[in-house]
């Protein structure tokens, strides 16, 4: 399979076509909380991982919080500990945004979403800039099809073989619900509850968990079928629970997984029936 395109259907949508002319499987990476910008951030994971995408043409989501940006004048988060010496400049915002398009440059190709998180409608809120939408006018360089998501949206995968259409639906939001000792996996039933996609994508704990919640459907012929519908908590690259002090030490939060979540689409060639499975990545 093959990325032929990617349209924004509404502004809670977007449709990914892909090409079954090809390969008959297509890998995608799905990552989110970055932090890309903070100390913490493990560049060196991060780019191993980008790296593998690209190894195995795999197309990449990112669902908010790919950057940090807490170290703006007035912002009373800010903290002298957690500002990268390459962005202590007047022109801070420009400085973090320059630096990550520079890093995500040469993935530019592969990427097709990047949605926003707390960080990103943060500084939307108090700054009145949009971090994402200022980091693709670089990006669309290489790119032009990258979109920006909102805090939520629905991605259809669908792909053509023969006369037949197939296709597979994800959700995805930021993330609200957390959780020290349930490490946010309540909130199964509560998406479980409100949409119906296969794949329902989450962020913002930094937890990290693959949970398959199954339901009932029954069909146009009233055949009864268990269907599964894919949760998807997808970590950090923040790493902040290795030193003596700070937020997250004082707070006794407990430490989180690094890496991201591998998801791969297949099926038959000549009539392809969807199948979903997912690995980590990191």
């Amino acid at each position: 399979m093959k990325l032929t395109k990617i349209q924004k259907m509404s502004n809670l949508s977007f449709r990914v076509d892909l090409d079954r002319k090809g390969d008959s499987k297509q890998m995608f990476l799905l990552l989110s909380d970055l932090h890309i910008d903070n100390p913490k951030c493990d560049r060196k994971l991060l780019t191993k991982v980008l790296n593998q995408a690209l190894d195995k043409n795999a197309l990449i989501l990112i669902f908010g919080d790919l950057f940090c940006l807490m170290q703006g004048k007035g912002d009373p988060r800010r903290s002298k500990a957690d500002i990268r010496p390459e962005h202590n400049k007047p022109n801070y915002i420009d400085a973090v945004v320059k630096d990550t398009a520079s890093i995500l440059k040469p993935y530019a190709k592969n990427i097709l979403l990047i949605a926003d998180g707390n960080h990103e409608t943060s500084i939307i809120k108090h700054i009145e800039v949009d971090p994402i939408d200022y980091l693709l006018n670089y990006l669309h360089k290489y790119n032009p099809s990258i979109q920006h998501g909102g805090y939520q949206g629905f991605v259809r995968f669908v792909s053509e073989c023969t006369s037949k259409t197939r296709s597979i639906e994800m959700f995805y939001h930021h993330g609200a619900f957390g959780g020290a000792v349930s490490k946010g996996v309540l909130s199964v039933n509560r998406y479980a509850s409100i949409v119906k996609s296969d794949v329902v994508v989450s962020g913002h704990t930094h937890d990290s968990w693959l949970v398959e919640h199954p339901f009932y459907e029954m069909d146009q012929n009233c055949i009864v079928h268990q269907k599964i519908q894919h949760h998807v908590k997808t970590g950090t690259f923040k790493q902040e629970y290795l030193q003596p002090n700070g937020f997250q030490i004082e707070k006794q939060v407990m430490p989180k997984p690094l890496g991201g979540w591998w998801m791969e689409l297949s099926g038959k060639t000549r009539q392809w029936i969807p199948k979903i499975s997912f690995t980590k990545a990191d």
